[in-house]
């Protein structure tokens, strides 16, 4: 992937000297010194032994996203962590700058499953999941590739576009170049207008090295074994092109219907 400009904030430089009293920075309504107590009292954060913050284990299950074995390197659960209760969703996180991904739309399980193999080897970090269940998209299933600014974005969608485009069934699959985590435009407008301000940068590198996340429990899941959630959740849409995928068994017998 290259030089990372996405590094945690690190000292010296424009923006890179820690702030004299971190904690006192306010982003949104109040200082995030302030807010990392008020997530301790709502169970979203525990205070470490030894000093500092501990995030809780990650127990959500996840059987449905299979990634690829190139490594995104970044903090993202502690700087979601940072977005939702630290920064009260006021301001993307700096680390977050030049985060951006390549996303691609396939409108069927089949062809998530052709575009996963198609492109799953790429050299860039990545990810294949169903996206039904997913609180910002109207999309069904989704393919992401990481990318370390827009430049970058832009050479990788050049590389997966024309690995689609080799096959005619993927040829139409929408893909698209997007700017960090959905939420952040849900919340902070356009992403061609974030603002990073200077002073977040110390602030922000302070925080991450109080905050603990443990290690993560998310275990690579085999594509066979995703592949059953893929083929359960594509039944409960009425996309019926699953069957292709089972040799035109049905997950479920179909229930008798009468005439009125």
């Amino acid at each position: 992937m290259g030089s990372s400009s996405l590094a945690e904030p690190g000292p010296g430089g424009p923006g890179g000297g820690a702030a004299e009293d971190p904690l006192s920075h306010r982003v949104g309504r109040r200082p995030v010194g302030e807010n990392l107590e008020r997530a301790v009292a709502a169970g979203a954060l525990a205070r470490a032994e030894g000093g500092g913050y501990a995030l809780p284990p990650d127990r959500r299950p996840n059987d449905r996203t299979v990634r690829n074995d190139v490594a995104w390197p970044y903090p993202c659960r502690k700087l979601l962590f940072l977005f939702d209760h630290v920064y009260e969703r006021a301001q993307v996180p700096w680390t977050c700058r030049n985060c951006y991904k390549v996303k691609v739309s396939p409108r069927t399980v089949t062809d998530l499953v052709a575009v996963h193999d198609a492109t799953v080897g790429k050299p860039y970090p990545s990810k294949f999941q169903p996206d039904m269940d997913g609180h910002y998209t109207a999309d069904l299933y989704g393919a992401y590739f990481y990318a370390d600014g827009l430049e970058q974005a832009r050479v990788v969608y050049r590389d997966v576009r024309a690995t689609l485009d080799r096959q005619d069934r993927l040829a139409a699959v929408p893909v698209s170049i997007k700017r960090g985590c959905t939420e952040y435009e849900m919340h902070c407008g356009p992403s061609d207008r974030y603002a990073f301000p200077d002073a977040l940068a110390g602030v922000e590198r302070a925080l991450l090295s109080l905050v603990a996340a443990p290690p993560s429990g998310t275990r690579r899941v085999p594509r066979g074994q995703a592949l059953v959630m893929w083929i359960r959740q594509a039944y409960r849409v009425g996309d019926e092109s699953y069957l292709e995928l089972t040799g035109g068994r049905r997950l479920f017998p179909e229930t008798v219907k009468y005439d009125p």
